[in-house]
């Protein structure tokens, strides 16, 4: 009980090409940016009388990618190509776990006793996950075409679970009290021009 875990991460990337003289640009100046972040507690009774206790603990997740990208092609007279190229893929993935468990309780007789039944407590606990993809794209090309670029996909996953098990007939779980939240934003600013 009482943990703290926590993780930051962030990957930025800023590409920025240009191209003078005619040619083609191709393959080139794309991004590809992965974030994955978990976090996990478990408490675990198997005897008699006993209890697991995972309590009042805070479990936080924070990621950012960020790219921009910024490719522009003089084509010269004929003007020139982009393909393949300026495409963003953002991915962020994200989970908390607390899990308490208490197996076996003791008997019936054991508990009129005054033996101490068991019980599994999961309370109290804060779970926290924040991911941001930002991308920023702009391509620029004078003359030519431009194929299969400035394409962004952007993904982001979360998940919280807390849980509580007591597997005998006696005893107690409690999962209560607990707080669970999860903020995500996917932004995407993409300009392409063809002159």
């Amino acid at each position: 009980s009482d943990n703290s875990q926590s993780n930051d991460a962030a990957n930025i990337a800023s590409v920025d090409i240009h191209n003078h003289g005619g040619g083609k640009i191709k393959d080139s100046g794309n991004v590809l940016q992965a974030i994955g972040q978990s976090n996990s507690i478990t408490a675990t009774n198997t005897g008699n009388g006993g209890s697991a206790s995972a309590d009042l603990n805070t479990q936080s997740n924070s990621a950012a990618n960020i790219a921009s990208v910024d490719i522009s092609n003089h084509g010269g007279y004929h003007g020139g190509k982009i393909k393949d190229s300026g495409n963003v893929l953002q991915s962020i993935g994200q989970s908390n776990s607390i899990t308490a468990t208490n197996s076996p309780p003791p008997t019936l007789l054991a508990c009129l006793i005054g033996i101490n039944c068991g019980s599994a407590s999961a309370d109290l606990n804060t779970q926290s996950n924040s991911a941001a993809n930002i991308a920023s794209v702009d391509i620029h090309n004078h003359g030519g075409t431009i194929k299969d670029s400035g394409n962004v996909a952007q993904l982001i996953a979360q998940a919280n679970s807390i849980n509580a098990t007591n597997t005998g007939s006696f005893g107690s779980a409690s999962a209560d009290l607990n707080s669970q939240n999860n903020t995500a934003i996917n932004f995407a600013d993409i300009s392409i021009r063809n002159h």
